[in-house]
């Protein structure tokens, strides 16, 4: 009996090494930094050109972006990447389950698109990286058409992600969580990784949709260095033995 005890401890301790690391690679995803922020959208004291009012860690899609489902139109004139107050400040987006004050507001009109992408460094081969995010649309109603996907911000080329067509076009009213992930491979290392967010219309037709609790979480696992595993198999070749000179004594 203390044969064994022992050998599960000295098991357990050569293989402490694999350890499983995570961490949130998104700043700003709930749209609550306000920082040097004078006017919102929606609160009747700024102008659809103003371009305070895209989020902070957050950049305005330049249209050169890479295409994940279908092909885009010219992005649209104006600044199309919003923070927008929710309920009760303000009534264009519903009140999100997380409490929050405020929401990115993506709105496109006549075929083109806009979007907003944030910078997560630099990809990890082996990283899984799973992105989510709330989806809803504004109180007209018209349609959120989207698009939400990782990128290779150096190869400019769209890893994975969902849209409408994948995901559903989310009900007025209501936030609805859309989630995927992605393994990155070695031939992605080193290269920067985006996060992507761009609402798309048919021509002729308007879209505006609300965005939250945007999140991109990374988890890569160690395993034991070859030395490590060497070691573990030398403690089961012991342990072995030890029990067999156990026996033997008996």
């Amino acid at each position: 009996m203390k044969l064994n005890t022992t050998l599960i401890i000295a098991i357990g301790a050569a293989i402490g090494g694999v350890s499983n690391t995570k961490a949130e690679l998104v700043l700003n995803g709930g749209f609550e930094d306000l920082t040097g922020r004078e006017t919102f959208y929606n609160d009747l004291t700024g102008s659809l050109a103003d371009p305070s009012w895209t989020p902070p860690h957050w950049a305005e899609l330049s249209g050169a972006e890479s295409i994940l489902f279908q092909t885009v139109g010219s992005p649209y004139a104006e600044n199309g990447v919003e923070t927008a107050l929710l309920p009760p400040a303000a009534g264009w987006l519903p009140a999100n389950a997380n409490g929050g004050t405020c929401a990115l507001m993506l709105q496109s009109y006549g075929g083109g698109y806009n979007g907003t992408k944030q910078d997560l460094g630099a990809i990890v081969a082996g990283t899984t990286y799973t992105a989510s995010a709330d989806f809803t649309q504004n109180a007209g109603g018209q349609a959120m058409n989207y698009d939400f996907f990782l990128m290779d911000g150096t190869k400019n080329t769209a890893l994975a992600g969902i849209d409408e067509v994948t995901g559903g076009i989310p009900t007025f009213g209501e936030w609805v969580n859309k989630s995927f992930g992605y393994m990155a491979t070695g031939a992605d290392a080193g290269d920067e990784l985006w996060i992507v967010l761009r609402a798309r219309v048919p021509a002729s037709e308007v879209t505006r949709g609300g965005v939250d609790n945007v999140s991109v979480l990374s988890s890569l696992t160690s395993v034991p260095e070859p030395s490590s595993t060497l070691t573990l198999g030398g403690l089961v070749f012991l342990g072995l033995a030890l029990r067999r000179r156990s026996r033997q004594g008996l």
